[in-house]
């Protein structure tokens, strides 16, 4: 018997909340914009990326990290952070042919596109996963797609865990 005491942690936000946060404002930024198309200004896509943000913004504000300065201040971060993120999706719309198609698509994992399958030299490879957006331009007729996959961290990109395959990434 006796007293077991615990150093107390601060809450803090964890990078993968912070992911999820940028990845559900571009996902939600997307829908909202689809139905009129992306040929928006600076200043509407910083308008509706705000719309956008303000709910998922109220839910963080409800969690224990929130009610430090700290956190306070990451939530602003990540607002600003989302609204210059769709200033330059804009931006880079509007001088592509290309336009948003779809976003956040799950293939495998019981999403609604199967999981791809490579036969790698005698070895089956099952690729499942989920693809942030799916761009599409025609051009003379054909269709052409792009994968975007967006970035958060910092991590750098490690061949030796590519080769592993405890790391995949898109390469260009």
């Amino acid at each position: 018997y006796g007293l077991n005491p615990q150093i107390l942690r601060e809450p803090a936000l964890l990078k993968p909340d912070e992911g999820s946060f940028y990845h559900e404002a571009l996902d939600r930024f997307t829908r909202l914009c689809a139905p009129g198309g992306f040929d928006l200004t600076d200043q509407e896509a910083a308008e509706r990326m705000s719309q956008v943000v303000a709910p998922l913004c109220q839910a963080l504000e409800r969690r224990a990290f929130a009610r430090t300065a700290l956190g306070k201040a990451q939530i602003r971060r990540m607002a600003q952070t989302a609204v210059r993120a769709a200033v330059e999706m804009t931006w880079h719309i509007r001088r592509s042919a290309f336009r948003p198609l779809a976003s956040e698509i799950s293939f495998g994992m019981g999403g609604p596109y199967p999981a791809i399958e490579l036969d790698a030299g005698g070895v089956q490879l099952v690729l499942q996963g989920r693809i942030d957006r799916v761009d599409v331009a025609q051009v003379a007729g054909q269709d052409y797609l792009r994968i975007v996959d967006y970035k958060t961290g910092r991590n750098q990109l490690s061949f030796a865990r590519v080769e592993t395959g405890t790391q995949l990434q898109l390469l260009t």
